[in-house]
């Protein structure tokens, strides 16, 4: 929290998250509804469809909206999140035409988190990403009392880097995704 001149508090804004996933099984959907609730019990705006979306809103302006304002972005990885990505299907396909024209103006950027739920590298990254850190273990997160502590972090064909995390939300999410 900062102060201003006169010694008010002005209260920084949550981190916005958007969470890029493809709807599977329900505990595929069970998941990143725990992960999305935890994330905002901790002060991250976390932007997930099924809380945002209405029968009757444009889908694709709610996609590309989340996926522009958000300060990251967390590409949650399968198998079939790949494929759809890979071969431009659903809305993840749709995605990643806003996902890729970002990552071509701004090739450094690092806005764009995978998260590997199901599967490898090799079978769940979509291609444009398997060049970026990717979080490899975060597949513990739900199911679990409290957040876990630690982290996976893998480089690309490369070993696996463990994240501590310390402190608020906000911080934790700085040293996953920030």
């Amino acid at each position: 929290m900062k102060k201003n001149s006169d010694s008010t508090s002005i209260e920084k804004p949550a981190p916005r998250v958007f969470l890029s996933y493809t709807h599977e099984d329900s505990l595929h959907k069970e998941w990143l509804l725990k992960l999305a609730t935890d994330l905002r019990t901790y002060g991250v705006d976390a932007i997930l469809d099924r809380w945002e979306c209405k029968y009757g809103s444009d889908i694709h302006l709610f996609m590309e909206q989340g996926i522009r304002e958000s300060e990251r972005v967390l590409l949650v990885c399968t198998p079939a999140y790949q494929k759809k990505e890979d071969t431009g299907a659903g809305g993840v396909g749709y995605e990643r035409l806003v996902v890729t024209a970002e990552m071509a103006k701004n090739i450094q950027t690092e806005k764009f988190i995978c998260v590997l739920r199901r599967g490898d590298e090799n079978s769940a990254i979509p291609t444009f990403a398997r060049s970026r850190l990717f979080i490899a273990s975060l597949s513990r997160w739900a199911g679990v009392r409290g957040r876990p502590r630690n982290f996976g972090a893998k480089w690309p064909g490369g070993s696996m880097t463990t994240i501590r995390l310390i402190g608020s939300a906000t911080t934790s999410l700085n040293a996953v995704c920030l």
